[in-house]
């Protein structure tokens, strides 16, 4: 018999893996590309924050659709309930 148990969950920060990633080239050219008129994004969901991180570290500001309430709290470490 297989009982399944659920593990703790908890909200981790993850802002020191901004700096980690900085470097990278793709995130380099983000940012540079980050005063343009207009930028859009499509990639997997779980590099948004990533992303929006990026481009605010820059110093630009971030609007991002979210097609629900749960994606927009996933981008704002301000709703995490730590």
């Amino acid at each position: 018999m297989t009982v399944a148990t659920a593990l703790p969950t908890s909200s981790a920060h993850l802002s020191g893996l901004l700096d980690v990633l900085r470097p990278d080239p793709a995130l380099r050219e983000l940012a540079a590309r980050a005063g343009t008129p207009t930028l859009e994004l499509q990639g997997p969901g779980a590099t948004r924050p990533l992303a929006a991180a990026t481009l605010a570290c820059a110093g630009h500001p971030v609007l991002a659709v979210t097609a629900t309430g749960r994606e927009a709290g996933e981008l704002s470490p301000r709703s995490s309930s730590t």
